[in-house]
Protein backbone atom coordinates (compact mmCIF):
# COMPACT_ATOMS: atom_id res chain seq x y z
CA UNK A 1 0.00 0.00 0.00
CA UNK A 2 1.56 3.48 -1.31
CA UNK A 3 0.27 6.84 0.22
CA UNK A 4 1.91 9.69 -1.80
CA UNK A 5 2.92 13.42 -1.07
CA UNK A 6 1.41 16.74 -2.79
CA UNK A 7 3.90 15.88 -5.47
CA UNK A 8 3.56 12.21 -6.16
CA UNK A 9 6.66 11.55 -4.13
CA UNK A 10 5.56 8.49 -2.12
CA UNK A 11 5.38 8.22 1.82
CA UNK A 12 5.65 4.85 2.83
CA UNK A 13 8.25 2.79 0.71
CA UNK A 14 6.19 -0.79 1.76
CA UNK A 15 5.70 -3.20 -1.20
CA UNK A 16 7.35 -3.58 -4.31
CA UNK A 17 9.08 -1.37 -5.83
CA UNK A 18 8.10 -1.58 -9.17
CA UNK A 19 4.78 -0.27 -10.51
CA UNK A 20 2.53 0.38 -13.54
CA UNK A 21 4.34 0.30 -16.73
CA UNK A 22 7.27 -0.79 -15.12
CA UNK A 23 7.59 1.94 -13.20
CA UNK A 24 10.79 1.91 -10.46
CA UNK A 25 10.64 3.90 -7.50
CA UNK A 26 14.37 4.91 -6.19
CA UNK A 27 13.86 5.68 -2.61
CA UNK A 28 17.44 7.51 -2.43
CA UNK A 29 17.11 9.50 -5.06
CA UNK A 30 13.53 10.20 -4.67
CA UNK A 31 12.97 9.60 -8.33
CA UNK A 32 11.10 7.14 -10.64
CA UNK A 33 13.04 5.61 -13.20
CA UNK A 34 10.76 4.08 -16.54
CA UNK A 35 13.71 2.27 -18.44
CA UNK A 36 14.31 5.05 -20.52
CA UNK A 37 14.20 8.82 -18.02
CA UNK A 38 14.01 9.77 -15.03
CA UNK A 39 10.85 11.25 -13.34
CA UNK A 40 10.82 13.77 -11.12
CA UNK A 41 8.36 13.99 -8.63
CA UNK A 42 9.30 16.98 -7.01
CA UNK A 43 9.63 18.87 -10.18
CA UNK A 44 6.53 17.02 -11.68
CA UNK A 45 8.83 16.77 -14.78
CA UNK A 46 11.22 14.47 -16.57
CA UNK A 47 15.01 15.24 -16.44
CA UNK A 48 15.59 13.34 -19.88
CA UNK A 49 14.43 14.50 -23.12
CA UNK A 50 11.86 11.98 -24.88
CA UNK A 51 14.57 8.92 -26.09
CA UNK A 52 12.55 8.64 -29.18
CA UNK A 53 14.68 11.84 -30.68
CA UNK A 54 12.30 14.32 -30.40
CA UNK A 55 15.07 17.19 -29.08
CA UNK A 56 12.40 19.15 -26.79
CA UNK A 57 13.51 21.02 -24.32
CA UNK A 58 13.42 20.68 -20.61
CA UNK A 59 11.35 23.47 -19.74
CA UNK A 60 9.67 22.99 -16.55
CA UNK A 61 6.23 23.09 -17.85
CA UNK A 62 6.57 20.80 -20.80
CA UNK A 63 4.12 18.15 -19.40
CA UNK A 64 1.16 20.45 -18.25
CA UNK A 65 -1.94 19.81 -20.03
CA UNK A 66 -2.62 23.41 -20.87
CA UNK A 67 0.59 24.73 -21.30
CA UNK A 68 0.55 27.12 -24.77
CA UNK A 69 3.60 25.04 -26.09
CA UNK A 70 1.51 21.59 -26.25
CA UNK A 71 0.71 21.91 -29.50
CA UNK A 72 4.06 23.32 -31.27
CA UNK A 73 6.75 20.71 -32.67
CA UNK A 74 10.43 22.11 -32.35
CA UNK A 75 11.70 19.88 -34.57
CA UNK A 76 9.17 19.73 -37.45
CA UNK A 77 9.53 15.81 -37.04
CA UNK A 78 5.85 15.05 -35.96
CA UNK A 79 2.36 15.02 -38.20
CA UNK A 80 -0.49 15.81 -35.75
CA UNK A 81 -3.33 14.54 -36.88
CA UNK A 82 -6.55 17.44 -36.27
CA UNK A 83 -8.51 14.44 -34.61
CA UNK A 84 -6.42 13.73 -31.75
CA UNK A 85 -5.48 17.49 -31.56
CA UNK A 86 -9.48 18.17 -31.41
CA UNK A 87 -9.85 15.53 -28.18
CA UNK A 88 -6.66 16.98 -26.29
CA UNK A 89 -8.15 20.47 -26.52
CA UNK A 90 -11.60 19.26 -25.06
CA UNK A 91 -13.75 22.16 -24.66
CA UNK A 92 -13.12 22.98 -28.60
CA UNK A 93 -14.30 19.72 -29.18
CA UNK A 94 -17.37 19.56 -27.55
CA UNK A 95 -18.17 22.76 -29.15
CA UNK A 96 -17.69 21.74 -32.41
CA UNK A 97 -20.12 18.46 -31.80
CA UNK A 98 -23.11 21.89 -31.49
CA UNK A 99 -22.58 22.22 -35.09
CA UNK A 100 -23.65 19.25 -37.47
CA UNK A 101 -20.70 17.85 -39.73
CA UNK A 102 -18.38 20.98 -38.68
CA UNK A 103 -16.36 18.13 -36.70
CA UNK A 104 -15.32 16.39 -39.69
CA UNK A 105 -15.36 19.43 -42.09
CA UNK A 106 -12.50 21.02 -39.90
CA UNK A 107 -10.90 17.88 -39.35
CA UNK A 108 -10.62 16.97 -43.07
CA UNK A 109 -9.21 20.49 -44.28
CA UNK A 110 -6.84 20.68 -41.59
CA UNK A 111 -5.52 16.98 -41.93
CA UNK A 112 -5.15 17.54 -46.04
CA UNK A 113 -3.34 21.16 -45.13
CA UNK A 114 -0.94 19.32 -42.42
CA UNK A 115 -0.20 16.02 -45.28
CA UNK A 116 -2.12 13.38 -43.51
CA UNK A 117 -4.26 12.38 -46.93
CA UNK A 118 -5.38 9.21 -45.43
CA UNK A 119 -7.26 11.00 -42.03
CA UNK A 120 -8.63 13.37 -44.50
CA UNK A 121 -10.43 10.72 -46.57
CA UNK A 122 -11.63 9.38 -43.56
CA UNK A 123 -13.24 12.81 -42.07
CA UNK A 124 -14.53 13.45 -45.90
CA UNK A 125 -16.21 10.24 -45.49
CA UNK A 126 -17.75 11.20 -42.12
CA UNK A 127 -18.45 14.28 -43.23
CA UNK A 128 -20.27 13.62 -46.22
CA UNK A 129 -22.85 10.88 -44.12
CA UNK A 130 -23.51 13.85 -41.58
CA UNK A 131 -24.55 16.34 -44.45
CA UNK A 132 -26.75 13.70 -46.17
CA UNK A 133 -28.92 14.47 -42.81
CA UNK A 134 -28.57 17.93 -42.07
CA UNK A 135 -27.21 21.33 -43.56
CA UNK A 136 -23.72 22.44 -43.85
CA UNK A 137 -23.24 25.11 -40.69
CA UNK A 138 -20.40 27.49 -41.31
CA UNK A 139 -19.44 28.99 -37.51
CA UNK A 140 -19.96 27.22 -34.27
CA UNK A 141 -19.59 28.54 -30.65
CA UNK A 142 -18.10 31.90 -29.84
CA UNK A 143 -15.21 29.11 -27.84
CA UNK A 144 -14.50 27.24 -31.11
CA UNK A 145 -14.74 30.49 -33.47
CA UNK A 146 -11.58 31.94 -31.35
CA UNK A 147 -9.54 28.88 -32.10
CA UNK A 148 -10.52 28.48 -36.35
CA UNK A 149 -10.94 32.25 -36.88
CA UNK A 150 -8.02 31.66 -39.52
CA UNK A 151 -9.13 29.10 -41.23
CA UNK A 152 -12.80 29.70 -41.60
CA UNK A 153 -12.37 32.35 -44.56
CA UNK A 154 -10.90 28.97 -46.40
CA UNK A 155 -13.92 26.80 -45.83
CA UNK A 156 -16.20 30.08 -46.28
CA UNK A 157 -14.60 30.20 -49.94
CA UNK A 158 -15.01 26.28 -50.62
CA UNK A 159 -18.19 26.19 -49.82
CA UNK A 160 -19.12 29.17 -51.72
CA UNK A 161 -17.86 27.59 -54.75
CA UNK A 162 -21.12 25.51 -54.42
CA UNK A 163 -23.14 27.93 -57.45
CA UNK A 164 -26.12 29.00 -57.07
CA UNK A 165 -28.02 28.11 -60.17
CA UNK A 166 -29.48 31.56 -60.60
CA UNK A 167 -26.17 33.02 -59.75
CA UNK A 168 -25.36 30.85 -63.62
CA UNK A 169 -28.35 32.08 -65.06
CA UNK A 170 -27.80 35.64 -64.75
CA UNK A 171 -24.11 35.43 -65.66
CA UNK A 172 -24.12 33.12 -68.80
CA UNK A 173 -28.02 33.08 -69.54
CA UNK A 174 -27.55 36.50 -71.12
CA UNK A 175 -26.16 36.95 -74.42
CA UNK A 176 -24.68 40.54 -73.62
CA UNK A 177 -22.17 38.83 -71.57
CA UNK A 178 -20.72 36.94 -74.08
CA UNK A 179 -19.46 34.07 -72.12
CA UNK A 180 -20.80 31.09 -74.17
CA UNK A 181 -16.86 30.73 -75.39
CA UNK A 182 -16.22 30.46 -72.03
CA UNK A 183 -18.56 27.67 -71.04
CA UNK A 184 -17.00 25.92 -73.67
CA UNK A 185 -13.90 25.86 -73.07
CA UNK A 186 -14.09 24.40 -69.75
CA UNK A 187 -17.04 21.90 -70.59
CA UNK A 188 -20.16 23.39 -68.19
CA UNK A 189 -21.31 27.02 -66.90
CA UNK A 190 -20.46 25.74 -63.52
CA UNK A 191 -16.40 24.82 -64.37
CA UNK A 192 -16.42 28.10 -66.22
CA UNK A 193 -17.88 29.79 -63.30
CA UNK A 194 -15.87 28.31 -60.66
CA UNK A 195 -12.55 29.27 -63.09
CA UNK A 196 -13.64 33.09 -62.69
CA UNK A 197 -13.76 32.87 -58.93
CA UNK A 198 -10.42 31.41 -58.52
CA UNK A 199 -9.26 33.64 -60.90
CA UNK A 200 -11.44 36.39 -59.10
CA UNK A 201 -9.81 35.02 -55.61
CA UNK A 202 -6.22 35.50 -57.13
CA UNK A 203 -6.14 39.22 -58.26
CA UNK A 204 -8.38 40.33 -55.21
CA UNK A 205 -6.12 38.58 -52.77
CA UNK A 206 -2.50 39.87 -54.80
CA UNK A 207 -4.24 43.98 -54.61
CA UNK A 208 -5.73 43.52 -51.19
CA UNK A 209 -8.90 44.38 -51.91
CA UNK A 210 -12.07 44.94 -49.50
CA UNK A 211 -15.64 46.02 -50.38
CA UNK A 212 -16.79 46.35 -53.29
CA UNK A 213 -15.16 45.75 -56.89
CA UNK A 214 -14.34 46.08 -61.05
CA UNK A 215 -11.84 44.48 -62.55
CA UNK A 216 -11.04 42.37 -65.24
CA UNK A 217 -9.12 38.55 -65.17
CA UNK A 218 -7.83 36.17 -67.67
CA UNK A 219 -9.72 32.99 -67.80
CA UNK A 220 -8.60 30.16 -70.28
CA UNK A 221 -8.33 32.40 -74.16
CA UNK A 222 -10.94 35.57 -72.28
CA UNK A 223 -10.37 38.34 -70.37
CA UNK A 224 -13.29 39.02 -68.37
CA UNK A 225 -14.94 42.02 -66.28
CA UNK A 226 -15.96 40.88 -63.45
CA UNK A 227 -17.51 42.98 -60.67
CA UNK A 228 -19.01 41.89 -56.85
CA UNK A 229 -17.95 42.61 -53.51
CA UNK A 230 -15.52 40.56 -50.27
CA UNK A 231 -17.60 40.14 -47.59
CA UNK A 232 -15.83 39.00 -44.10
CA UNK A 233 -13.27 38.01 -46.79
CA UNK A 234 -15.31 35.99 -49.07
CA UNK A 235 -15.49 37.10 -52.33
CA UNK A 236 -18.68 37.02 -53.74
CA UNK A 237 -19.18 37.76 -57.73
CA UNK A 238 -21.89 39.82 -58.11
CA UNK A 239 -22.37 39.18 -62.25
CA UNK A 240 -19.07 39.07 -64.76
CA UNK A 241 -19.25 39.59 -69.11
CA UNK A 242 -16.37 39.96 -71.52
CA UNK A 243 -17.14 43.48 -73.34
Amino acid sequence: IYSYGPYGEPNVTTGARFRYTGQQYLGELNLYYYKARFYSPALGRFLQTDPIGTADDLNLYAYVGNNPVNFSDPTGLIKAEADRLGAAVGGSTAAQMLVPGQTAWNNMLSNFGMGNYGAAAVNGVTYAGEVALFALTLGGSQAYMASTRAALPAVESLAAKGVDPNKLKHIFGQERHNLSGVAKQFGSEEKAFNAIQQATETAVGSQGLKGVFEMTVKVGTETITVRGNVVDGVVKIGTAFVP
